[in-house]
């Protein structure tokens, strides 16, 4: 294996709500190969996978901007 990751594992759920609206949520188990580094990279993979969904619920806006997705 290749990279600092030992395993990752990503699991991304849309449930439509009233068929007006959706709920996003997402799940993604990590392990790094070093202790050291899942230590030291915890909170920096927090944010990544923050914003990893952030821009999935701008662009469901841009794709369906009064319908799918308006109370994300």
């Amino acid at each position: 294996q290749y990279g600092p990751m030992k395993s990752v594992k990503a699991v991304l759920q849309i449930t439509p709500i009233n068929g007006a609206s959706s709920h996003v949520a997402i799940d993604i188990e990590y392990e790094f190969k070093s202790k050291l580094m899942q230590m030291a990279a915890g909170s920096l993979m927090n944010r990544a996978v923050a914003k990893v969904l952030e821009a999935f619920e701008e662009r469901g806006r841009m794709l369906y901007p009064l319908s799918a997705l308006p109370n994300i």
